[in-house]
């Protein structure tokens, strides 16, 4: 009897799991069709880019490359909110960088840069919460209040949160920590020049390209 329990645990944590890998590798997809970018950079050997672990300092190199008009860094992570909602993306970002990143606000406003309560909420995740700003939601270690509610454009996108880069990143406990780097290509440059640049820079960076 219980070698058959157990062989019915194992035979449930295996398919548990297969569901879980199964939407880590769609919201892994899902990140690289948020934002306006032409290439994107992420720690290189990971499985996942969910796990890509990046600093600001590499993204300042990147940032001085030839060919990059520009180049921003996020920090991700996931979060199950409740049991409609077992797999949010949480992106950390600075404010200044919402815009570039395709953001546009629908409702309310951006967060502040330094504000560890304050967050936005994509508008489909909105509309399924019932959430607008002004409202609160608990997410990130705690009660934040919802400042604002964004569109991308993307489903994907449009279904996570954002915060403020700074208070994420002490949240998760990586100061200057980053996860990925939307690149946008200088005129006169192509995507695989500056994918070909960013590699060869560091042994560490890998660029993805759409």
């Amino acid at each position: 009897l219980l070698t058959a329990l157990a062989v019915a645990v194992g035979v449930i944590t295996v398919v548990v799991l297969g569901i879980v890998t199964d939407s880590i590798r769609t919201t892994a997809a899902g990140v690289l069709q948020v934002g306006t970018a032409d290439l994107t950079v992420a720690q290189q050997g990971v499985n996942d880019i969910l796990q890509s672990a990046l600093t600001e300092t590499q993204l300042k190199d990147v940032q001085g490359l030839t060919g990059v008009k520009s180049a921003i860094g996020v920090l991700l992570d996931t979060e199950k909110l409740d049991n409609d909602h077992p797999l949010v993306v949480e992106v950390g970002i600075q404010p200044e960088d919402l815009a570039p990143f395709g953001v546009q606000i629908a409702a309310g406003r951006p967060f502040d840069a330094n504000a560890p309560d304050e967050v936005m909420v994509g508008i489909h995740l909105a509309q399924d919460l019932g959430v607008s700003p002004g409202d609160t939601i608990d997410a990130a270690g705690g009660t934040k209040k919802v400042v604002g509610v964004f569109n991308t454009g993307s489903v994907f996108g449009d279904a996570a949160l954002m915060f403020p880069l700074v208070p994420f990143q002490a949240f998760e406990r990586q100061p200057g920590g980053l996860s990925l780097f939307f690149v946008q290509t200088a005129p006169g440059a192509t995507t695989a020049e500056v994918q070909k640049t960013t590699e060869g820079s560091s042994p560490l960076l890998v660029g993805i390209r759409d």
